[in-house]
């Protein structure tokens, strides 16, 4: 699939691994400074976060030169790509707007308290609010306990927080999604250029990574396209440890495999199971292989028990920590007493009904796309593979759609990289290559946790199954004759346009509401009224507050009453659809 010299595809692979582990280590040193420093009371500001980004261009310069001894000419692109990705991903986040449910409520209200000082090892989500450090100066509701701002983990929000904090712009918070996007893709592009020609890697690894879950996912706060894109990432670390390229690459794995598995654990709390399956499923490898067994295991355990630690006890401290000494579950209000069912009502009402363990996978998979839950009516209604339907299009605008949730088309791709990954195996089952022994690391963990966890039916619950993908693409790029080159473009292709139908609309819808929102003359008032769809949207008054930048001194911050004088007052759309302003003419 293209030819290309040695040395320049030498220097692309090392510009590769650059700015993904440039672009990681950012995330990775501004959310566990951030952590250490909540242990000592020091809430978040733009000088950790200064000194995060010195550690990651630091450090990303010593791997270059003492693992890879890349030439400066590789390391100064590095850098630059990754200082034009970190700020398109600014730029293009800022003309967009949060438009989703869960964006708008506890995901905004985490991010915009954690910017304005909140420290959660030292004081729950409620202590703060109420407290004179809160800028939003409005009363809550009594009932309103911040329960999933609380006891949710809070890896990527600290970051967000971060960005918040840099840009004074809430809006920005989510280009955390793009800057993951862009690490992960990196980061496998590197591994796979091992094997595979640029061009096969470069789409293979675009695939990967720009996939149904994160495609529409990417101009909001939501975090399960993240959480599948972490778990790329720690499998890529992962193979990089057993397949023993040479030993830079087996060093530059654990390094990987710490930080990944850090951030990884602190996504949400799916992602320390992710984490124990994945790494269960290496680690029997390196116990079978006798060279493995050797010279990894020991490294193995003590990394990985290092990585576990650090994860939970420093960074995840609020809520692994927090939640048992307030005598809570770990994974509090998801296990334990007080639990909070946030499936069953979420879920279509054969799912719940229906006690065979892949039934409702399959059914997601192969049915028309829909998002309707356990109060509807509706049934779901399985398609032929490849064909779409009129009723399915609507349906495209929603971030999590229940059904067929990972596009019109992916039922028809996931068949065929299936069948491609079953034929693998029957012809290669008996061999003890590497690269068959890393396929069956990653299916069986994957196949256990769909049999275990019913609740995987849902798309963004399993969000990185697009590996299915992944692995498909790769056996074909390894073989030669053009069938095969034509069934890799073609799972490419249809990939992605089934993916940009997932995109299209929900950037279209993040783009119009940033075009209606304005902030009119709030920065001028010195009294200002609100409106919010729901009560549960604290994190959109945050909004308010960037709009009154260039004017912070105090203001007062009232809700406004049902009946008012429309003639005394002007009102605008802050938040089209969650938040309504008004202040006097």
């Amino acid at each position: 699939m293209g030819k290309i010299t040695k040395n320049t595809s030498y220097n692309l692979s090392h510009g590769f691994f650059l700015t993904g582990f440039l672009l990681l280590s950012l995330i990775f040193f501004t959310v566990s400074l951030a952590s250490i420093l909540f242990l000592f009371g020091i809430s978040i500001n733009l000088l950790t976060f200064a000194i995060a980004c010195i550690l990651a261009f630091i450090s990303t310069y010593f791997v270059a030169l003492k693992f890879l001894s890349s030439n400066q000419i590789t390391i100064i692109t590095a850098f630059i790509a990754s200082i034009l990705i970190f700020s398109f991903s600014l730029f293009i986040n800022s003309a967009t707007m949060e438009t989703t449910w869960d964006g708008n409520w506890y995901h905004k209200t985490a991010i915009g308290m954690l910017k304005n000082g909140w420290n959660p090892t030292r004081e729950s989500a409620v202590e703060f609010y109420d407290s004179v450090k809160n800028p939003i100066k409005t009363p809550r509701k009594k009932e309103q306990k911040f329960t999933y701002e609380n006891h949710y983990t809070k890896g990527i929000w600290i970051f967000s927080a971060n960005i918040y904090k840099l840009t004074n712009n809430i809006e920005t918070s989510h280009s955390v999604n793009l800057l993951i996007m862009f690490m992960v893709f990196c980061l496998l592009a590197y591994l796979l250029l091992f094997k595979l020609s640029p061009l096969a890697a470069v789409l293979t690894s675009a695939i990967t990574v720009f996939n149904p879950v994160v495609a529409p996912q990417l101009f909001v706060n939501y975090n399960d396209g993240l959480l599948g894109l972490f778990t790329i990432a720690n499998i890529v670390s992962l193979i990089l440890i057993v397949s023993q390229k040479d030993k830079k690459s087996f060093k530059l794995g654990f390094i990987l495999f710490f930080m990944t598995t850090t951030l990884l654990i602190n996504v949400k709390f799916t992602g320390l199971m992710f984490f124990f399956f994945y790494s269960a499923a290496f680690f029997v490898y390196m116990l079978a292989s006798p060279q493995l067994r050797s010279l990894v295991v020991k490294k193995f355990i003590l990394i990985g028990f290092m990585a576990t630690i650090f994860a939970i006890f420093i960074v995840g401290f609020s809520p692994y920590i927090s939640n048992p000494k307030n005598g809570l579950h770990p994974l509090h209000p998801l296990a334990g007493s007080g639990k909070i069912d946030i499936m069953t009502k979420n879920s279509p009402k054969e799912f719940i009904q229906d006690k065979r363990p892949l039934a409702p996978f399959i059914k997601s998979i192969f049915g028309k796309m829909n998002n309707f839950s356990y109060d509807s009516p509706e049934k779901v209604e399985l398609k032929i593979p490849f064909t779409f339907f009129e009723s399915e299009f609507i349906h495209l605008k929603a971030v999590d759609p229940r059904i067929s949730g990972n596009g019109i088309f992916f039922s028809g791709i996931f068949l065929l990289s299936l069948a491609i990954i079953i034929i693998y195996i029957a012809k290669n089952y008996r061999t003890k290559s590497t690269e068959f022994h890393i396929l069956l690391c990653i299916l069986i963990p994957s196949t256990l946790i769909l049999l275990i966890f019913k609740e995987m039916w849902w798309a963004r619950y399993f969000p990185h199954l697009s590996v299915i993908l992944t692995l498909a693409m790769y056996i074909l790029s390894r073989q030669k004759g053009e069938i095969f080159s034509t069934l890799f473009y073609g799972i490419f292709f249809i990939g992605l346009i089934n993916n940009c139908l997932l995109l299209g609309p929900n950037l279209e819808n993040g783009k119009k509401i940033a075009e209606l929102s304005t902030c009119g003359d709030i920065s001028q008032k010195n009294e200002i009224f609100y409106r919010l769809a729901g009560d549960n949207f604290y994190g959109t008054l945050f909004n308010i507050l960037d709009c009154r930048q260039s004017n912070p001194t105090k203001f007062k911050l009232s809700k406004m009453s049902k009946k008012f004088d429309k003639n005394k007052f002007q009102n605008i759309y802050l938040v089209p659809g969650y938040l309504e302003v008004f202040y006097e003419k």
